[in-house]
């Protein structure tokens, strides 16, 4: 692995990832949407777990909470990879305007 992939990985790493499992319901630009279900979250991404491929690029997320009150926000997807048997796992990054 050369220098830069490692500054990569450990640059992604830096802010600490908690598990964090609620409904999303992901909309692309489109308009079209699907449910999603959040597997991590971090000060600046977010993991998600879903059963269609998703293709990179700029969502809007709407995370169920326990009050009733969704928190809506925006991602740029980055990655998205089968893990198994139907299922996708995905990864973005929130906008810095919105931290």
């Amino acid at each position: 692995m050369n220098c830069v992939a490692l500054s990569d990985e450990l640059n992604r790493r830096i802010h600490r990832r908690y598990p964090f499992v609620r409904p999303v319901t992901l909309e692309n630009p489109d308009g079209s949407s699907q449910t999603t279900f959040c597997r991590d979250i971090s000060r600046l991404g977010i993991g998600l777990i879903h059963r269609e491929p998703i293709e990179p690029g700029h969502v809007t997320l709407s995370i169920a909470s326990l009050t009733g009150t969704d928190i809506v926000g925006t991602a740029d997807l980055r990655r998205c990879k089968a893990i198994g048997q139907g299922w996708y796992a995905s990864g973005g990054r929130f906008p810095v305007e919105e931290l």
